[in-house]
């Protein structure tokens, strides 16, 4: 983390803007926030190292410094966010100069051991009083209104609106049926099979997170798995999600249905919760299951990630035999030489690549080329969202090992997806 002990934290920055909100009041004047994330940091911290990254902040805060009167305050709130505040603001033409003004002066090339680097910016921008009457809510809106302009292309300077204040508070009521979710029951699996494409047998299970929301209907996970992840939520759902699977699993087994295997989407937010290891061995241990029955499913973001909790946590797992399987595969960032990063079992093909196979030949012979990577680094292959015989077919010539899709069934409840396996397959002895 940057030492920067000329630029106020969160905490002082916070003490200062109810300071000139009150100034504000009396003068009938306005204060101005702006909220400042920087776009794809992550990418400097990659290819250049953390020192560097310090370095480059450090270039940042002097530019944001050097756009601001010496009356208004610069803070670092963590990470590659900062905060301006603009005292005795009077139109707020005032403040979007400012914006401006900070925005070109860090569309110059910085300079980091004699490289150029360029980066943009995601301004956020709430004024008192029309925008919040206290510092904690011009913040929290100033935020909001940057993070509408991360989701539309991000490099853009957003004011907060009426609009936005709705959905500001739409989000909070989310996130408090959202916190209660679990102890009213709510959260619920449904299971997606996995087909061996030589046999046509269910080999396994992908298990999907469902919300049915007395106050909001059934949600997908797009709808609420971000919120979770911001707030810290997605921990408990997470391990939640890892129980009632393993338990779920291990009434199949029990059933006669040996073999199978459980395969749990698992975000870098809980790969940073240190009780992640010590939740899902407690969960294998009390439903009686082999961890190499768990695939734990990890994004290329994850790959990306230069964190040693998240490198050790993993490298414990896979030690212990669970197995990792890298999803969406094609999708982010990661280059080709991160499948070494982490000892990996299966690589998802994204359902993107499969949808248009058969019409782009560009994609077929992505989708091939992707078979043959995987197999010649010893990785199974699953390839999502078959939903035609012509997709399965073409996936079989190539070798593909598994497939999931509409075209054998939709993710469904956990009694339903026994009664699949009662259907296509007779059930072994019981297992014990």
């Amino acid at each position: 983390m940057i030492q920067s002990p000329d630029l106020p934290n969160r905490s002082l920055a916070l003490d200062r803007l109810i300071g000139a909100i009150e100034a504000a009041r009396r003068r009938a004047t306005r204060v101005s926030v702006l909220f400042i994330d920087v776009d794809h940091f992550k990418k400097i911290n990659d290819t250049l190292g953390h020192a560097a990254g310090d370095r480059f902040l450090r270039q940042v805060a002097q530019r944001l410094k050097s756009s601001i009167r010496q009356m208004d305050t610069v803070a670092r709130l963590g990470g590659d966010e900062f905060v301006v505040l603009l005292n005795d603001v009077r139109l707020r033409r005032d403040a979007e100069a400012v914006a401006a003004k900070i925005v070109d002066a860090c569309a110059r090339p910085f300079m980091l051991d004699g490289q150029e680097a360029f980066v943009t910016l995601s301004i956020g921008v709430a004024s008192f009083p029309e925008d919040g009457e206290d510092a904690e809510t011009l913040l929290r809106h100033a935020d909001a209104a940057m993070y509408v302009g991360k989701e539309n292309g991000r490099s853009q300077v957003r004011f907060f609106t009426p609009e936005l204040r709705q959905r500001t508070r739409n989000r909070v009521r989310l996130e408090v049926d959202l916190r209660h979710a679990i102890e009213r029951q709510e959260l619920v699996l449904h299971y997606q099979p996995l087909i061996d494409i030589r046999s046509g047998d269910i080999v396994g299970a992908e298990a999907l997170l469902r919300w049915f929301s007395s106050e909001h209907g059934m949600m997908n996970p797009d709808q609420f798995v971000r919120l979770a992840e911001e707030t810290g939520l997605i921990v408990s759902i997470g391990e939640w999600a890892l129980i009632t699977g393993c338990r779920e699993t291990r009434r199949w087994i029990d059933a006669g249905f040996n073999g199978l295997s459980l395969s749990v989407n698992v975000s870098s937010r809980q790969f940073r919760d240190a009780s992640l290891a010590s939740s899902i061995h407690a969960a294998l241990r009390d439903n009686r299951l082999d961890p190499r029955t768990l695939e734990l499913e990890i994004t290329e973001s994850l790959l990306l990630e230069d964190s040693a909790e998240i490198k050790t946590t993993i490298d414990r797992l896979v030690g212990d035999g669970v197995r990792l399987a890298i999803d969406d595969f094609g999708t982010g960032y990661a280059s080709l030489s991160y499948l070494n990063r982490f000892r990996l079992d299966t690589l998802k093909i994204d359902r993107s690549f499969t949808t248009g196979m058969l019409a782009d030949t560009a994609q077929s012979t992505l989708v091939d080329a992707l078979i043959v990577l995987a197999h010649r680094l010893g990785l199974r292959v699953v390839a999502e969202g078959v939903e035609t015989a012509d997709q399965l077919d073409f996936l079989r010539s190539r070798g593909c090992d598994v497939a999931q899709g509409f075209f054998f069934s939709t993710p469904i409840a956990a009694d339903d997806f026994l009664q699949m396996l009662e259907h296509i397959r007779p059930p072994a002895a019981a297992a014990c």
